[in-house]
This record gives C-alpha cells, structure tokens and sequence, in this order.
C-alpha cells in the first residue's frame, strides 16, 4: 500500500483468502467460509487506511478488502482510530460507509445523521439545479441518493437519546430537515394507503400437525417498515419541533402526517377494544399448538381430587362454547 500498488496488495490479500480457506476448510464443509480474527482484521484496516504524512487527493486505499471485511461483519467502528467514518470520508468512499450501516453494528449515532446531512446537502443542490435531469442520480464514488441513505438511518439501530443529540448537531438548518420531513411523509402516506388485514389469508399445519395462521408480513421492497419510519420521525420532531414551528414551509407537511396517523390511531383503538372477548379464543389455540408439540398433560395424580375438580369446574365455566345462529321472524 505504501508503494501505491493497490491492485498487487488486492491480489495478495484474496490469495491468501483462498488459500487459507482451502486449507482449514473441513472435508464436510469443502464451501465454509474463513473466520478472521479481532487483531488481524484490526491490523489490516490500519494498513488499508493509514494515512501518509502528506495528504494528498490520491490516498492509496484498496475498498475491495475493505467491502469484503465488512460482508464478512468481522469490523468494528472502534478499529479504526479517529473513527471509521471519517477514515471513508477522507477516501470518498460512501459506498462502503452505505455498507457499514447494514454490517457494522458499532456504528455512532453521529456518524450516521452526519451522513445523511451530506447526502440533504447534495439533494437540495441537484434540485435547485435545473440542469441535473433526476434527483436521485448520483456518479460513482459520489454522495448516494437520498431516500437510500435515509432508508438505512431509520432502520439501523440506534440509542434514541443519542440520536436526538446527533439531530441537533448536524441537523439545525430548518430548510434541509424539511427535506427529510418530507420524505418520512411520504413513506408514510404509501404505507397507510396500504389495505389492512385483519384475518390470516390461509393456515397450514406446523412440525406438529397443529393448524397455524399463516400471516404474511406487510413489506415493501423501496420503503423501510412503517414502525421504524414512526420512531424516527418521532426522534426528528423531538429534537427539532421548535425548528419546524418556526419555518413556515414545514407547517403542511407536519398537518399531513397528521392527517393520516389519526384515523390509523382511532383504529387502533376500536381494534384493541376486541381483546377481551378475543382472549379466549387465542389461548384455546395457544394450548392446542402446545399439546400437539409436547402432548396432553396428565393431571398430577398428587393433586388433591377436590381441588382438581373445582379447577376443572372453573374451566368449564369460562370455556368458549359452539355459537349457534338463531333467525328470528317477526
């Protein structure tokens, strides 16, 4: 790397990859992969990321080894000193710092609004740029596009505290965190367009034979899921609501979102008005799933008999019987 030879060092490092996988790998498992250790990862990072005495624009970093360590989610924030994110930063690598956010799980609350303030940055320029034909196009090696770069800071999980105090850090002009408000609306309204499923659409029989719902989890392959886009729009109001009162472009927004989380929080409502009567039947099944896994439990012959039977007279009596409908002439 000192001699700028990325291309030789790349070369290097996969061959002995190779090598060390074919020899360590079993006879059962001829395909397993290589498991790296903390201090030799750690040791190639400050090798691939050290930076020479005289900066310059031509920094020799190989992203190749650096992407292949992080899908093997061997790195970690904390090995790199200064930071990982600032080390990317300098080599203009955000591909990698997009990747850090789905395989690095150390990754500061600071770090991650940072990167989405570059990439609103970058997203308000190309819109007040009349010559940029799409919003969302990006070059290579460029800030990525906005809605992915939010999509991957609603979902990465983080300490809500310290995400309020990254927000107020990087995050104080009201102009781009309308922006970001914006989009967190929009990807709400898609979602609460989307029809609700209160019955299971089939059931089919588990390990055990037992009748199970089959639930299909509601998803959307370009929106992040809705709980996740709720909790961070509420750490965003939470740390910037007085910003938005004072911007006036932001008031519509905020009454949008409004305008569609109420219905769907009156719904919920009237919804968990059902779990009483609901209860019963859930638990019958419950314990009719956990029979058929580890079969009918036999009384405990040790048990006094009285006691059993005023127990099984109190069953009796909560039990959930056959409706009958009845049609009623008059």
């Amino acid at each position: 790397m000192e001699q700028k030879r990325v291309e030789a060092a790349d070369e290097a490092f996969f061959d002995w990859i190779s090598q060390q996988e074919s020899d360590k790998a079993p006879a059962s498992r001829p395909n397993a992969k290589l498991s790296l250790g903390y201090q030799f990862v750690k040791q190639v990072l400050e090798i691939i990321l050290r930076t020479p005495k005289n900066v310059t624009t031509d920094i020799p970093y190989s992203p190749k080894v650096m992407r292949y360590l992080m899908q093997q989610r061997c790195v970690s924030a904390g090995m790199i000193e200064g930071g990982l994110f600032a080390a990317l930063r300098l080599r203009n690598d955000w591909k990698s710092m997009m990747l850090a956010l789905k395989t690095v799980i150390d990754v500061s609350e600071s770090d991650v609004i940072s990167l989405l303030h570059s990439s609103v940055v970058v997203a308000r320029q190309m819109r007040s740029d009349d010559s940029a034909m799409q919003v969302d196009a990006t070059a290579d090696g460029s800030v990525p596009p906005l809605p992915s770069v939010l999509s991957l800071c609603t979902t990465y999980t983080v300490s809500a505290p310290a995400l309020r105090l990254a927000i107020r850090q990087h995050l104080s002009d009201a102009a781009e965190l309308t922006v970001i408000l914006q989009l967190l609306k929009e990807w709400i309204d898609a979602w609460c367009a989307e029809g609700i499923t209160l019955l299971p659409e089939r059931t089919k029989k588990d390990l055990h034979g037992a009748l199970v719902p089959v639930l299909e989890e509601r998803q959307k392959d370009a929106l992040p899921p809705l709980g996740k886009v709720l909790a961070f729009l509420q750490a965003l109001l939470d740390a910037s609501f007085l910003t938005f009162l004072t911007y006036l472009p932001s008031h519509g927004i905020l009454r949008d979102i409004f305008s569609h989380l109420e219905p769907e929080l009156n719904f919920t409502d009237d919804v968990e008005q059902l779990r009483g009567p609901l209860e019963p039947f859930v638990c019958a099944h419950a314990k009719a799933v956990h029979e058929a896994a580890h079969g009918v439990q036999k009384p405990d012959l040790k048990v006094d008999w009285r006691k059993r039977r005023k127990e099984a007279h109190e069953q009796a009596g909560i039990a959930v019987g056959i409706y009958q409908i009845e049609e009623l002439v008059l």
